[in-house]
């Protein structure tokens, strides 16, 4: 089948101890050949025993759920209607790596509600003027390159069952040594220019062969892209 990188998380539930929500999660772009969520629900019960420990017999299922969360590389999204706005998931304002959801837009309230009420007592309701509200975002642009090296090729053998996975250890083993500064931005999912310059440096530097294989993996054009949506992030650093 077309190759696939899973992502498990696990989270203590505040009910019970013995409780606890378990995430399986992967990135993927929309060939035909992609597995659908359906495919991954049953991965995901197949998986399980081996992720927890536990039979499925053994467990009491308190309540599923599986979808997808769709992003957009044209990120936020254009307004393209007068008088009518995307907010939340719809905008695009969505990460590529961390997905959409609540958080999505809670991280963009304050700044909406007071941008949106002035549109609206400015009578500025026209597309172009509400297109002002979302304006380009250089880091959510930047963030589609990290996401991309999430993503197998529909190929099977294009890359290294262990490629995604060394990228991963090399990159957070960078990052713990640069300390909490770099570390906790990432985590959050707010790309700084000074924490990636400091974890794509210090990966150069311990491991070479690594980075030199993301090249190789990712290809040019991807990266001169990044490297414009960097620069642009750099720029807006220091206004």
């Amino acid at each position: 089948g077309c190759p696939t990188q899973y992502f498990w998380e696990a989270f203590p539930a505040s009910a019970s101890p013995t409780q606890r929500t378990t995430y399986l999660f992967t990135y993927m772009g929309l060939d035909p050949e992609r597995p659908s969520v359906l495919d991954i629900m049953e991965d995901y019960w197949k998986l399980l025993p081996d992720y927890q420990g536990v039979d499925l017999d053994a467990l009491d299922i308190k309540r599923v759920l599986f979808g997808l969360f769709v992003a957009y590389k044209d990120s936020p999204l254009p307004t393209r209607w007068d008088r009518i706005m995307q907010i939340g998931d719809a905008s695009g304002m969505q990460s590529p790596l961390s997905f959409g959801g609540f958080g999505a837009l809670t991280r963009h309230l304050s700044r909406l509600t007071s941008a949106v009420s002035g549109a609206l007592e400015a009578d500025a309701l026209r597309a172009a003027q509400l297109g002002l509200i979302n304006p380009y975002q250089a880091n959510l642009r930047a963030a589609w390159l990290f996401q991309a090296s999430m993503r197998p090729p529909v190929r099977a053998g294009a890359w290294s069952d262990v490629f995604i996975s060394r990228v991963l250890v090399a990159t957070f083993e960078v990052m713990e040594a640069r300390g909490d500064s770099v570390m906790r931005p990432f985590l959050q999912d707010v790309l700084r220019p000074d924490s990636l310059a400091q974890t794509i440096g210090g990966l150069m530097v311990s491991s070479p062969a690594t980075a030199v294989e993301i090249l190789i993996r990712l290809g040019p054009i991807p990266l001169a892209d990044w490297f414009v949506h960097f620069a642009a992030m750099v720029a807006g650093s220091a206004v």
